[in-house]
């Protein structure tokens, strides 16, 4: 019958039909091999042998039926051959056959959340969870790139992967993203903005774009006085240097 079929659709079935070159006074059995990438009693069904009666007529046929699922997956196949004929023979040695069967489910939306909103550098809340979650679960891996930007540098003040996967069966995952608490500088505090750059076997539900804000904990560094000489005059040493000396580099305009 028809070489191509839906999973779950009007056209979800199709023969498979057995013919002799001529009649035959005995009953002819047609044994079955099934292969491909689709999985019998999961995917499609379809029985393993073939009867013709005998005497008329020349030809049988048993129906391969798909069956549906909610996942989106690849399109696939089953491969059909001629094991063993009894009371006949296999023509030409190769009567092989392959039926796709079309997956008919959407692909799935993803989301991003994240969890804490604001981190600190050294105390507190110091690490958030970046999740990706999926409409359905998918039969596919889908992996979400994710781009940062923001005021934040990668590595310097935080640490989060570029990219997530969703495994085949499984609608969500989280990954850390960490404050560095080792970070000497007393600075503004930072932000680090994250966003969907691609995702595979998946689609980006709208705009995903969050935010997550990182707390500066590093004290102010101390300032010293000094200066030069402590005695001028009017005449003869007339000038001193006065020079203010912070005790840590910042990265703020002291």
């Amino acid at each position: 019958g028809a070489a191509n079929i839906g999973e779950s659709t009007a056209t979800s079935v199709t023969t498979v039909t057995a013919t002799l070159s001529a009649v035959s006074e005995k009953i002819v059995t047609v044994t079955l091999s099934k292969g491909g990438t689709a999985i019998e009693n999961t995917d499609y069904q379809l029985e393993g042998t073939i009867t013709l009666p005998a005497g008329t007529p020349i030809s049988a046929s048993i129906t391969l039926s798909a069956i549906g699922d909610l996942f989106d997956e690849f399109d696939e196949t089953v491969i059909i051959d001629i094991t063993v004929v009894a009371n006949g023979t296999e023509k030409d040695g190769l009567q092989q056959k392959t039926v796709t069967i079309i997956d008919d489910d959407a692909t799935p939306t993803v989301t991003l959340s994240v969890g804490e909103t604001t981190l600190e550098e050294k105390t507190g809340t110091t690490s958030t969870l970046v999740t990706v979650t999926l409409s359905a679960k998918s039969n596919l891996n889908v992996t979400v790139e994710l781009a940062k930007s923001g005021t934040a540098t990668n590595i310097t003040d935080y640490t989060l992967a570029d990219s997530i996967v969703i495994l085949a069966g499984t609608q969500s995952v989280a990954t850390a993203l960490a404050a560095v608490n080792d970070d000497p500088l007393d600075e503004v505090d930072e932000a680090v903005t994250i966003d969907m750059s691609n995702v595979t076997n998946g689609t980006e539900f709208e705009t995903q774009q969050r935010t997550v804000n990182i707390i500066d904990k590093t004290d102010p560094p101390v300032v010293t006085l000094t200066t030069g000489v402590t005695s001028i005059s009017e005449t003869g040493t007339t000038t001193t240097q006065v020079t203010a000396t912070i005790a840590a580099v910042s990265a703020k305009t002291v």
